[in-house]
């Protein structure tokens, strides 16, 4: 009994070892064969679940009969009259018609619309008039970035996703709005904030904002530093802060006429720590 469990086992491992090197060799063989080169069917995606290693309904099929011992070309040969996503069509059909054999939603004869995923994280963008993709899950908020989906991690206070503008989790909550961004609970106050009342363009300035922490543990809060001229927003800075202390940021200003600075404190207290100042730019 020992000797057949050894010898089972060896031959499962050399199956699934030459499943996972010969994947591209199984492709070419099945593009070979049924002239499908080019076509949506010459993927991967063919016989696994997109984006992992797992097989598709299809590709359990395939490799049921690798490991009974056929060929590549004679174990597709063994599976066209099978149907192996219970559409009523077998794998065959579903090949000619260049529609997908794991696929129920993918028939032929059908025009299928799949929900979008161009990022191809595996959440799409989801409406009534779509279908969605074997392996994907509706909820995208952003199908141009793969890091933006449901589920994705949007924090600690201080993480750089706390600060890029982006609902990184689709939750519907931005940076600070999101729970996961909250600021600790703790007071700090702004102190002071200066600025230069005027400057020549081109030139480097200064702005300066004093802090202080008024109560609670000494966790930091996020000092946000932004500048307005005309239609124009510039962050000047988008920092965590410390205790109690100055920070002095430089900025070169391109425009000429009247830079309007706000400094604002972000913590877990409900106070508005604002202060605004402004810089009027001139040429020499």
């Amino acid at each position: 009994m020992r000797h057949l469990r050894l010898v089972l086992a060896a031959v499962l491992a050399v199956g699934f070892a030459g499943v996972a090197q010969a994947r591209s060799g199984y492709l070419s063989t099945f593009n070979g064969k049924y002239g499908t080169a080019g076509t949506k069917l010459d993927s991967c995606d063919l016989c696994h679940v997109p984006g992992g290693h797992a097989r598709n309904v299809y590709g359990l099929d395939m490799e049921a009969q690798l490991l009974a011992g056929k060929t590549d070309a004679q174990a597709l040969v063994a599976i066209e009259p099978l149907d192996s996503d219970g559409d009523t069509y077998s794998n065959l059909t579903e090949i000619n018609a260049r529609t997908f054999p794991f696929d129920p939603n993918d028939k032929p004869g059908q025009t299928v619309t799949y929900c979008a995923d161009a990022d191809n994280d595996g959440y799409a963008v989801c409406s009534g008039s779509c279908t969605l993709a074997a392996g994907d899950v509706c909820g995208d908020c952003n199908d141009s970035s793969a890091a933006v989906h449901p589920g994705a991690v949007e924090g600690p206070f201080g993480a750089a996703v706390c600060s890029d503008a982006l609902d990184n989790n689709c939750n519907g909550q931005v940076d600070a709005a999101d729970a996961g961004c909250a600021a600790p609970a703790a007071d700090y106050d702004l102190t002071s904030f200066t600025a230069p009342a005027a400057a020549l363009i081109r030139s480097t300035i200064s702005l300066s904002v004093g802090y202080a922490l008024v109560s609670g543990s000494d966790a930091g809060a996020q000092l946000r530093i932004t500048g307005t001229i005309g239609t124009s927003v510039v962050t000047v800075t988008d920092q965590i802060i410390y205790g109690s202390g100055t920070v002095t940021v430089p900025f070169k200003v391109t425009k000429t006429g009247t830079y309007t600075w706000t400094a604002q404190i972000i913590d877990g207290d409900a106070d508005a720590d604002l202060a605004t100042a402004a810089t009027t730019v001139t040429r020499k």
